[in-house]
């Protein structure tokens, strides 16, 4: 096979000036999944993976309390984590995923992270207006996404919905994905994007990016019984029924709460990476000598080939 001139001088040209079409990535992907009832765990539910997709599920039943949770994620941009229980119970989703980035270049770049967080909600509260929580009764959803650059918190966004005596309250943290309503029984978003400034990585620097996805329900109200008759079809009064232990039958949870979030890295389906970068200026660094002999080489054979066929 033989090259052009013009295309060789391009490749050497390009060898020289250090251009690297794409800076060397890897991947890692953790999901782990936990759940409580009434105190009783399920053994913790956890993966690891470097491509292709994982899923971690759990849940947990003891009386009338429950609770479930999943994590996944996979390597072309999908993510999700979420969490629920009734009762007294304990959940958790999470999603852990660690990129390093290695400028490949003989120049140095910039690099930009860009991600989007797809619609989610936190909501909860009592099963029937029937029941007023006591003191020290409560239910809670929360949600956490961060990307931490180099183990340093680079983005973060935060947000709980409690219930309890007092009513309803919220709090949150970071940059707000949604609007709550003062007094409402969920908060909910729509899908967010951004656009995180890497900075500048010299020829041959790495760093590490690391996203976490987390969501969790908790909480301690305990269960009711269904009063008269089978399961689920009580005569009217059940409702109000006193609280129960957790050994009767028949039973519901008295409150409940749930948590749903995803995707904090990228479009869906586009794959990684999600990372774009372009050279700082065009001025191009010093190179190797033994990649600048080797070109220099090149160009002395091309032009002796050149000669030769003129002869």
């Amino acid at each position: 096979m033989q090259f052009k001139p013009n295309l060789l001088r391009l490749g050497v040209v390009m060898a020289i000036a250090g251009f690297s079409p794409l800076a060397a990535q890897a991947l890692v992907i953790n999901t782990e999944a936990q759940a409580s009832a009434n105190g009783v765990a399920s053994p913790v539910e956890s993966d690891i993976a470097t491509s292709g997709r994982i899923r971690s599920s759990n849940s947990a039943f003891d009386g009338g309390s429950n609770a479930s949770s999943s994590a996944s994620g996979n390597d072309t941009g999908f993510v999700v984590a979420r969490a629920s229980g009734g009762g007294t119970y304990d959940a958790l989703g999470e999603v852990r995923l660690t990129e390093t980035v290695i400028n490949s270049a003989f120049v140095p770049f910039t690099y930009d992270f860009n991600f989007r967080i797809d619609s989610g909600s936190l909501r909860g509260g009592v099963s029937s207006s029937a029941f007023t929580l006591q003191p020290g009764d409560f239910v809670r959803a929360a949600y956490e996404i961060e990307i931490l650059v180099n183990g340093v918190t680079a983005w973060e966004s935060a947000a709980a919905i409690t219930f309890d005596e007092n009513g309803t309250s919220f709090v949150s943290s970071g940059v707000d994905l949604g609007t709550y309503t003062p007094g409402s029984d969920s908060y909910r978003w729509d899908s967010f994007t951004g656009s995180l400034d890497l900075g500048v990585l010299d020829p041959g620097e790495v760093i590490d990016i690391e996203y976490l996805m987390r969501a969790t329900a908790e909480g301690n109200v305990g269960v009711y019984s269904f009063g008269g008759g089978e399961c689920g079809y009580g005569g009217g009064d059940d409702v109000a029924a006193a609280r129960v232990s957790e050994e009767e039958e028949c039973l519901t949870p008295i409150a409940n709460s749930s948590a749903r979030t995803g995707d904090p890295f990228g479009p869906a389906g586009t794959p990684f990476p999600t990372i774009t970068s372009a050279p700082v200026g065009q001025v191009p660094t010093p190179v190797p000598l033994g990649l600048m002999a080797t070109s220099l080489l090149a160009l002395a054979w091309q032009r002796r080939r050149r000669a030769n066929s003129r002869h």
